[in-house]
């Protein structure tokens, strides 16, 4: 799913993406997990 950029440590992300590309599938893995949640 698409991550929802509505925090701003997600913004930070978005900005560097090359930086934090492992920290951002991590993201992405944890952002669909809670989307099954809800």
């Amino acid at each position: 799913g698409m991550l929802k950029l509505t925090n701003p440590f997600l913004e930070e992300i978005k900005e560097c993406p090359k930086k934090d590309q492992k920290l951002m599938e991590k993201l992405v893995s944890i952002d669909e997990g809670k989307e099954t949640d809800f």
